[in-house]
């Protein structure tokens, strides 16, 4: 009884995934029990190298080889900011999993390819809208949330596989004051 909700979960696909932007084009020619196994070996190659892409840009933290607690902190980061950016449903409450480890960490680049997928779901999922508004109003909410965040989200994770060493933040230099 606790399996089968969880089963059927896995293989729901929302609005501003970016894979929506991959599956929907598939809909129209295939079944849709391909892409419950299609999606689940997809998300997790896309984590592997999520994960991959982004641990030379990742800040580590100060003496993260002598404590655990770093280690931890750091995995967690790197671990649920790629499961965030690659899973196939995700909604905007998710991104917390990633802000709470990465405030511990220093700044890089990736905390605004967070902050810019935290916005971009934000506004697509408007506070209580379980049904899609009538007129203009839902137009907008449909575009937001099936067509500018799916594409957005996409890009980010584009920008997070290929960014590479551009994702780094350059070192901070003191300003030294005249004595």
């Amino acid at each position: 009884e606790l399996i089968d909700p969880l089963q059927e979960a896995s293989g729901y696909l929302a609005r501003q995934s970016p894979w929506r932007v991959l599956i929907v084009p598939f809909e129209l020619v295939l079944p849709d029990s391909w892409f419950r196994p299609f999606s689940s070996i997809g998300v997790w190659v896309l984590v592997a190298l999520v994960v991959w892409r982004i641990r030379g840009v990742l800040p580590r933290p100060s003496g993260m080889a002598n404590d655990p607690s770093a280690s931890a902190v750091w995995a967690a980061t790197a671990l649920s900011l790629a499961w965030l950016l690659s899973s196939t449903y995700a909604l905007a409450w998710y991104d917390v999993i990633v802000w709470a480890p990465l405030a511990m960490l220093s700044a890089s680049r990736l905390d605004l390819v967070l902050l810019a997928r935290t916005a971009t779901v934000a506004v697509a999922y408007a506070p209580g809208l379980d049904i899609d508004p009538p007129g203009s109003l839902g137009s907008v909410t449909t575009f937001l949330s099936g067509t500018l965040a799916p594409l957005v989200d996409l890009a980010l994770l584009l920008v997070v596989l290929f960014g590479g060493r551009r994702l780094r933040l350059p070192p901070r230099v003191e300003s030294q004051s005249p004595a």
